[in-house]
């Protein structure tokens, strides 16, 4: 299954719910920053409260060092055991 999310609050609702549903998204892929609502790093952190083992990628069209230097202050977790399964993934 694969949801696209208009915002983070709503990434969060999806990610939520798909869990709740014994349904789980293998990764998600956020953008770190969206304009007028809350980014992928507070995104990432509020599915981290919901699923420690949450698998994220990040993306961002802002420039490479800006977003070098948000990254470095994340936490990022790297799973090489699971594969991600097609059509599995949430994005906004």
């Amino acid at each position: 299954m694969s949801e696209l999310a208009k915002d983070g609050e709503e990434a969060i609702k999806l990610y939520k719910n798909a869990r709740e549903a014994k349904a789980p998204f293998d990764a998600v892929i956020l953008d770190l920053f969206i304009e007028n609502c809350i980014g992928g790093r507070e995104t990432l952190n509020a599915l981290r409260r919901i699923d420690p083992d949450v698998k994220a990628i990040i993306s961002s069209g802002t420039p490479m060092i800006l977003s070098l230097l948000i990254i470095k202050n994340m936490v990022l977790r790297v799973h090489y055991r699971n594969r991600l399964k097609q059509g599995s993934l949430i994005s906004f």
